[in-house]
């Protein structure tokens, strides 16, 4: 009988020991940060957080299909927190619920909060960005981090790096050209 105990705890140790069970554990929030503007007629961190319609991006590789997508994500008010000038998104941005680095985000680049326009609901304006190069580390450290199995650096180097800075739509497309 011993030997057959013995035979069964160590089949269990081996499987539960390998790197296929291995789940990460996502955590279930994290705050992206809105930088204080640098220009008067850049909106407010709080009016950023207040006024934002959703976000959007661009990423070449989407879904492993050719071409360029441009994806967005539309911010609902329980992900608004004006007061700390932030937004609470889901863990899941950064690790997924499969344990796997999201590169549908962190893989993104031209980021960008909009909001509606006052005389067009149906027409959005530029009023904050990430910057692609804070975009180009966080994708590069994130990965860097996962593959060394340090999972709770991943959402730290997300949430330093990811803060969106105010910006005009007419900034905006400046930098853009």
């Amino acid at each position: 009988m011993r030997p057959f105990l013995l035979l069964i705890a160590t089949t269990i140790l081996t499987f539960a020991c390998t790197p296929e069970t291995i789940y990460v554990d996502a955590v279930e929030h994290i705050y992206i940060n809105v930088n204080k503007p640098t220009s008067p007629e850049q909106l407010s961190s709080e009016e950023i957080v207040k006024q934002t319609y959703a976000i959007k991006g661009f990423n070449q590789n989407y879904l492993n299909m050719p071409g360029d997508h441009i994806w967005q994500t539309e911010i609902k008010n329980d992900q608004r927190l004006p007061l700390t000038k932030q937004f609470k998104l889901p863990g899941l941005m950064v690790i997924d619920d499969e344990g796997l680095i999201n590169t549908h985000f962190i893989k993104s680049s031209n980021i960008i909060l909009v909001r509606q326009k006052i005389d067009n609901k149906n027409a959005f304006d530029t009023i904050a960005y990430i910057p692609n190069s804070n975009m180009n580390k966080a994708n590069s450290s994130i990965i860097n981090a996962f593959n060394q199995s340090r999972y709770e650096e991943c959402y730290k180097i997300f949430e330093e790096l990811f803060i969106f800075t105010p910006i005009t739509g007419e900034q905006y497309l400046k930098i853009k050209k």
